[in-house]
């Protein structure tokens, strides 16, 4: 060990014995050494050192899942850092992004680029008994008193706007650096005025520079009160309106709940401590809950996530959290209410304890019966919804759809993100992120998940429809070109496959269902000679084209 290793490792061990021994961590340590300020240098002197012999392969006899998640996290910002190792802000780079639309001559040579999106920007073809998706959306929100008009935001490909209920989408933040979206929120009273969370809280796929307001149905953006200059961490996971005062808005973040009483100017920090779901109550405008993510102490013990609720407003706030909760291993959990009964909860934590109160959090009821094959992947992808005239029905997301008609009593595999179709229901891609109903219906429901949207009628066991196609949505992790034909293109892309172009804007599947991640092409060679990849490590070649 060189002397240069001794002292980062010296300087980091400093810095976590002066951590005291009660104050919560995010999951990942290497993510808790970034939010301390350490340089990335210092963190992957010190993560190599602890994994030494370790593999990222799950395939290794010395298989590490945390090493694997690790390397992912380094991978991404190994290129993301200055000089010196410091994590730049998104922050500074919004604002250095903004010097160079100021710049005539920068801007002149930008605007005669000549670029043309190949996509997919509809569903790629597919043989197998799956098909695969166009890519993850976060959040979904729907113009009030109009359900034609709806928005999706999604981890890196901005905001998308549908006039036509989602047969036809438009980008709405193409005049924004490359964006992640995590909520919106639009003003009940003048659609006009819209907010955006910016980011990626699920998967961290984005940064986010806090959130953004428009003025103009969404044509162009500022960015609000709510913004880190110095933080490359902070994510604003969901926001929520006042029911009849629209200036007044709450925020969850890495940070706290956030609240501002004058649309966004100025916010003030209500509560400390990461937060991720924020609602009112049902047909309250004081009445209100929210949830604590968890994390560990120094001896990296569990703290487990927590409820919230507040009965000014979201002035204060009360630690409701049952037992159930405190005694688990959840470090996420969600929430959900229902205007078919203001005192009925139903929450669920992502090690699969579920609880319910019939008095707006003063008491709960342990759910015996929630499934224990239920997968929510870590806190990467939960969702949860109660219909709004029916407190028995319930859904939950993670890989699959759960649906429970009995109040929780007993649950099934409703959307099917594995199997055929009819198999025990029908397809729709996996890993869910936001439930939400079509205002005004009780039974119309949108899901939001790594392939798109989907819209369904959840009390009939009928196939929904996909509302995905005509977003640009998709997350390439690499490509590869041909060197004798323009028209041929094979990237991986996440959790949609290695896919290949086969001109006029159309793709096919050519290995799945999988995470596709790289594709190669033989520029040398007439019969096109190419290989995908996917995670693990596997490849396929094909010497046909």
């Amino acid at each position: 060990m060189n002397k240069t290793t001794v002292l980062i490792l010296l300087a980091v061990a400093w810095c976590l014995s002066t951590i005291n021994a009660q104050e919560q961590r995010p999951m990942h340590e290497w993510c808790y050494m970034q939010q301390k300020g350490m340089t990335f240098q210092a963190i992957n002197a010190l993560m190599e050192a602890k994994h030494q012999g370790k593999s990222s392969s799950k395939r290794s006899e010395n298989y590490s899942r945390e090493y694997k998640q690790y390397k992912r996290w380094a991978t991404m910002w190994k290129s993301r850092v200055d000089a010196d190792g410091n994590f730049v802000s998104p922050m500074h780079t919004y604002n250095e992004w903004l010097k160079i639309q100021k710049d005539t001559d920068l801007s002149r040579s930008s605007a005669g680029a000549n670029w043309t999106s190949l996509g997919p920007s509809t569903l790629p073809t597919d043989t197998s008994v799956t098909y695969t998706g166009l890519g993850r959306l976060n959040a979904i929100a729907f113009e009030p008193g109009n359900n034609n008009t709806i928005w999706v935001g999604s981890p890196s490909g901005g905001l998308w706007k549908s006039t036509t209920g989602g047969s036809a989408w438009s980008p709405m933040t193409d005049g924004l650096p490359v964006m992640g979206i995590s909520d919106i929120v639009i003003d009940h009273s003048n659609v006009n005025t819209m907010y955006i969370a910016t980011g990626d809280a699920d998967g961290q796929h984005t940064p986010s520079i806090g959130v953004m307001k428009s003025t103009n149905g969404g044509a162009t953006w500022a960015t609000t009160g709510l913004n880190f200059m110095k933080d490359s961490t902070f994510q604003v996971p969901h926001m929520v309106m006042h029911p009849s005062t629209s200036a007044t808005l709450l925020a969850t973040s890495s940070k706290g709940i956030y609240k501002t009483t004058n649309g966004g100017t100025t916010w003030t920090l209500v509560h400390t401590g990461k937060t991720h779901a924020i609602m009112y109550g049902a047909g309250s405008s004081t009445v209100m809950y929210a949830t604590a993510d968890g994390g560990y102490d120094a001896q990296w013990n569990v703290i487990s996530a927590k409820i919230l609720k507040s009965t000014n407003g979201g002035d204060t706030w009360a630690d409701i959290t049952p037992t159930a909760i405190q005694n688990s291993n959840s470090e996420k959990v969600e929430i959900a209410v229902t205007a078919a009964d203001p005192n009925f909860l139903f929450a669920y934590g992502n090690d699969n304890t579920a609880v319910t109160s019939s008095n707006g959090g003063t008491t709960w009821s342990t759910m015996a019966t929630f499934p224990t094959q239920f997968d929510a992947q870590g806190t990467y992808n939960t969702a949860i919804a109660i219909a709004p005239n029916n407190k028995n029905l319930l859904m939950i997301g993670g890989v699959n759809e759960w649906r429970s008609t009995n109040g929780g009593t007993t649950w099934e595999i409703y959307l099917d993100g594995y199997w055929s179709q009819g198999n025990p229901y029908f397809y729709v891609h996996s890993d869910h992120h936001m439930f939400k109903f079509m205002p005004g219906s009780n039974t119309i429901m949108f899901a939001c998940h790594d392939g798109g949207v989907h819209k369904g009628d959840v009390t009939a066991s009928t196939p929904w429809t996909d509302l995905s196609s005509g977003l640009g949505i998709t997350q390439h992790y690499g490509l590869g070109l041909a060197g004798n034909n323009a028209s041929v293109v094979i990237a991986g892309a996440q959790d949609n496959d290695a896919i290949r172009y086969t001109g006029s804007g159309t793709w096919a599947t050519v290995f799945g269902p999988v995470d596709g991640i790289d594709g190669v092409v033989d520029y040398s060679s007439p019969t096109l000679i190419g290989y995908a990849t996917k995670q693990e490590g596997d490849f396929v070649r094909t010497t046909d084209g």
